[in-house]
């Protein structure tokens, strides 16, 4: 239902209902990392921080979760917390393309030109066309 808000453009009704949603399922990790989104897009970044980490905590291999976590903390220029974040992602899922570039970028960011090229060679490995559409 709190999609189906946010589909209609009722961004505040959908947050209404996802909060009402972390209230009586404050276990469900697809939820917390709803939240996680909607905090974000209204820029609560710490509470979407905490979301997606609540998310990962109760499903550890959540992999979405690890990602816009990464994201939410690059965006805020919490890079280093970016880079261990998609890091993490990769020791659950070796060949995830969107974790490889996340590392990348945010190696980059913090000026670890050789720590990126070797992130962003594997991500070219996987899929070069992911890659190249990411640099479009």
């Amino acid at each position: 239902m709190a999609q189906a808000e946010e589909q209609l453009g009722s961004t505040n009704r959908a947050f209404e209902l996802l909060e009402y949603a972390g209230r009586l399922y404050p276990n469900d990790a697809t939820t917390q990392f709803n939240l996680g989104i909607i905090y974000g897009i209204k820029g609560a970044s710490e509470d979407g921080i905490a979301a997606f980490r609540r998310a990962i905590d109760l499903e550890p291999e959540f992999m979405p979760a690890y990602l816009n976590l990464g994201l939410l903390l690059f965006s805020i220029d919490r890079v280093s917390e970016a880079a261990q974040v998609f890091r993490t992602g990769l020791n659950i899922d070796p060949i995830s393309l969107p974790m490889y570039y996340g590392v990348a970028l945010a190696e980059q960011k913090q000026g670890h030109a050789a720590d990126a090229e070797h992130a962003m060679a594997f991500a070219v490995k996987i899929d070069p066309e992911y890659v190249k559409q990411q640099a479009q």
